[in-house]
């Protein structure tokens, strides 16, 4: 886990081990993303990252009460694809790890 310094006037910069781990990181999803992209096409890959921003938008208590409120529909729509997508996930149709 990445932690910032408290004090100094360099509070808000990495160490170098931080820095190092972040890069080893980066690099290990720039690859894994590589992968998916080659073995599912760049739809498959847009339709997993597409889904999971649409979770965590909907998880985020803040996010969704402001979308049930002005764009209920499309709120409504993200849950429903959200809902289709865990439905044919749980019978096998959409290969995704978490």
């Amino acid at each position: 886990m990445i932690q910032r310094r408290k004090s100094g006037a360099k509070a808000n910069r990495l160490s170098r081990h931080e820095s190092a781990r972040l890069v080893s990181i980066t690099d290990s999803l720039i690859s894994r993303v590589a992968a998916v992209d080659h073995l599912l096409g760049r739809d498959a890959l847009t339709l997993v990252v597409g889904w999971r921003y649409s979770e965590r938008v909907l998880a985020n208590r803040r996010l969704s009460t402001y979308l049930r409120r002005h764009h209920s529909k499309v709120h409504s729509r993200l849950t429903k694809l959200i809902v289709s997508i865990r439905r044919d996930r749980a019978g096998g149709h959409i290969l995704v790890r978490r």
